[in-house]
């Protein structure tokens, strides 16, 4: 027991030693290392669900329902702000254009989150930096699965398709989300690509004009419309 009190009293002084106003000053400021020090972490790594779990089970073993509720209460609070945290110093590697740092951090929340639908669309923003399509791809049908109305997965994994230049797919994936967001501009915008590489071009005309439907002043819209006169 001595370990988990240690443990919690030291988290707890890190997450109070946070400054989360200057954090976001200096972030406004565009002086994102001194953002990330603000809420710098501990060294130590929580393994958040598999922690809390194994101190309820010990404690309920003990007998002590009433402790294992308080301590499992506690343990929760620090590790939403750790989770958040992660988060947050994922954000700013990104905004630093720190790629690569950004992805790991983002990684850590997934680890310690698995269903953190936040973490995994954050995730695909700094894999598309790198050009990481196929992850991209994955990611995204990842999130698709568990939330198939979220509109940043499916556009970044039209976004994918396009890359790859897997106009089949890409068609395929537009269509979808035309049917799901009908009135999104972004989706015709995509399936007209797909069409044209396909040399489907009556279908691409007509996916153009739903495009100038939504936004009349799109010009891929305007210029592909043109050179079909």
């Amino acid at each position: 027991m001595s370990a988990l009190i240690l443990l919690i009293l030291s988290f707890h002084c890190w997450s109070v030693e946070q400054d989360w106003s200057a954090s976001y000053l200096f972030e406004s400021q565009g002086l994102y290392d001194k953002a990330i020090e603000a809420i710098r972490l501990p060294e130590t790594e929580l393994n958040g669900s598999s922690l809390v779990v194994n101190i309820d089970m010990q404690q309920f073993q003990n007998g002590n329902k009433a402790e294992t509720v308080e301590w499992v209460s506690q343990m929760e609070s620090i590790l939403s702000t750790y989770e958040f945290t992660l988060m947050r110093i994922a954000w700013l590697h990104y905004q630093k254009r720190d790629y690569s740092q950004s992805i790991d951090e983002y990684r850590k929340v997934i680890k310690l989150n698995p269903e953190s639908i936040d973490a995994q669309i954050a995730l695909l923003s700094p894999l598309s930096r790198l050009n990481r399509w196929k992850e991209v791809a994955m990611v995204s049908c990842q999130v698709i699965e568990s939330s198939p109305l979220s509109y940043q997965a499916h556009l970044f994994l039209m976004q994918a398709r396009e890359k790859n230049k897997n106009w089949t797919a890409l068609e395929d994936e537009a269509r979808i989300l035309i049917v799901k967001f009908p009135t999104a501009v972004d989706p015709w915008v995509y399936l007209g690509r797909a069409l044209q590489h396909q040399h489907k071009i009556g279908d691409a005309i007509n996916a153009y004009q739903q495009v100038l439907v939504r936004y009349p002043n799109n010009m891929e819209a305007l210029r592909y419309l043109q050179s079909q006169s």
